[in-house]
């Protein structure tokens, strides 16, 4: 399994767990970091894609270090009954 999958499979774990995602959540399960930091862009949208998650129009601060506080998207989870 390559870093794509496994970052998909940490943003499930979420999605499976809770009504709601956020970058803090996965990178909570899964703290391997990419070869470049872009690669995030294209799992999250893989998760979009597949029905994983939907982006909502909130924003919450990142707790983590290297996100520097930054505002970052929350993502409604389709894959729980909470979500409904």
């Amino acid at each position: 399994m390559n870093w794509k999958d496994r970052a998909l499979n940490a943003i499930k774990t979420v999605a499976n767990n809770q009504s709601t995602v956020h970058v803090d959540d996965v990178l909570a399960i899964f703290n391997e970091p990419p070869f470049h930091p872009n690669h995030w862009g294209v799992v999250w949208k893989v998760a979009i894609k597949e029905n994983i998650i939907q982006p909502t129009s909130e924003y919450k601060h990142s707790t983590v270090p290297i996100k520097h506080k930054r505002r970052v998207r929350v993502y409604a989870s389709l894959c729980t009954s909470a979500s409904a």
